[in-house]
């Protein structure tokens, strides 16, 4: 019975063995799955970004060079040179020149240095230095342009400084015609050294005494002068004018006038001209200071008014910070009416006035830094 069982248990396990082995031969093997890849993604390239153009600068048109006034530049150029030459000390000699540069417009070292450059190598200009450089004989002269500066009536070039004390004391003196200094006279000076003449004066008289005596300054207020060499008289008288006594002297080698106060002679050397009409205005100086109008500040007017005629002076003073100074030139009749004009680079005035024996009254029209001006004026 036993073995029969075992028989039948290994039947089973073989008939079982069998059919799994068929199975598998007719499933064959199990599908074994490959691991797909995926696809791997080309990297998106960013969009280049085109190189944006600079914008091209337009071409920048270099500013006009400023037109220079050349007499107005060779004035600064020789007080600046002067100063230059004359004194040694830096911090004076700064502040003189920057005065000389803002009297004659120039309102920065830099814009004085541009016009050197435009118009100082030019050879009318060299010269025109090395005429005045022969005034530049000391340091007085040169600290004299802190506030002179160079004298604006008719062609003279002014030394600017302080009065000698005599005529034949004034550097590069020379006696007979043709010398001329004009300078400046304090009032102290007014009132010192002794005065020989009328008119005429001996050449060892007293500069700023003798131009009180001529009426051509007031003695408590000096001013400037300019005053030429003659040749001497065989006498000379003398008299009381302005608060100065004036004394005779005898022949002498040399003499002096003032051509602001009309024309002179040696005393008994010419006929009196009694036959003349007696003239309707004062001979000499008549001033009208601290002139004001509108944006016009400082503003100065003198005019000079001569026995033959002849008018010169001046107006000055400041606009919009920049100073200017014009010479005047005109004529008188003998009722007193008088014209004069000035012209200095593109500033221009014509004067229209009355002189009587006390004052002169009347009007400055003009131009001055490019606008228009009208002032009236009264001169005493």
């Amino acid at each position: 019975m036993k073995s029969t069982i075992n028989k039948t248990l290994l039947m089973s396990l073989l008939l079982f063995g069998l059919s799994i082995s068929a199975c598998k031969k007719d499933g064959g093997e199990e599908p074994t799955t490959e691991p797909t890849e995926e696809p791997t993604e080309e990297p998106k390239e960013e969009p280049k970004e085109e190189p944006t153009e600079e914008p091209k600068e337009e071409p920048k048109e270099e500013p006009a060079a400023a037109e220079v006034d050349e007499s107005m530049f060779i004035k600064a150029y020789y007080e600046t040179t002067c100063v230059q030459a004359k004194i040694e000390d830096p911090a004076k000699q700064k502040e003189i020149i920057k005065e000389i540069q803002l009297r004659y417009g120039f309102e920065s070292d830099e814009a004085y240095k541009t016009a050197e450059t435009a118009v100082a190598s030019k050879e009318n200009v060299k010269i025109a230095l090395k005429s005045r450089m022969e005034k530049c004989t000391s340091k007085e002269i040169a600290e004299g342009f802190a506030k002179a500066g160079a004298a604006a009536e008719g062609d003279t070039a002014a030394a600017g400084g302080s009065c000698a004390d005599r005529f034949k004391s004034a550097e590069g003196f020379k006696v007979g015609d043709g010398f001329e200094v004009t300078c400046k006279c304090s009032a102290d000076a007014t009132k010192a050294g002794t005065v020989w003449g009328v008119g005429t004066y001996t050449t060892d008289s007293s500069i700023c005494k003798a131009a009180v005596h001529a009426g051509v300054i007031k003695a408590e207020e000096g001013g400037e002068v300019t005053a030429k060499g003659m040749a001497g008289c065989k006498s000379y008288e003398g008299s009381e004018a302005n608060g100065v006594t004036s004394s005779k002297w005898g022949s002498y080698d040399g003499s002096f006038f003032f051509p602001s106060a009309g024309e002179v002679a040696c005393a008994g050397e010419k006929e009196p001209e009694a036959k003349k009409p007696a003239l309707k205005y004062k001979v000499g100086n008549m001033i009208d200071r601290g002139i004001r109008s509108g944006d016009i500040q400082q503003g100065e007017f003198r005019v000079a008014l001569t026995n033959t005629g002849k008018v010169t002076g001046y107006f000055k003073g400041k606009r919009e910070g920049k100073f200017f100074n014009l010479p005047l030139s005109g004529r008188i009749s003998k009722d007193g009416n008088f014209t004069a004009t000035g012209r200095m680079g593109k500033n221009s005035v014509t004067v229209k006035g009355k002189a009587t024996t006390k004052v002169a009254t009347g009007s400055l029209k003009g131009k001055i830094n490019q606008k228009d001006f009208k002032i009236s004026f009264s001169a005493k």
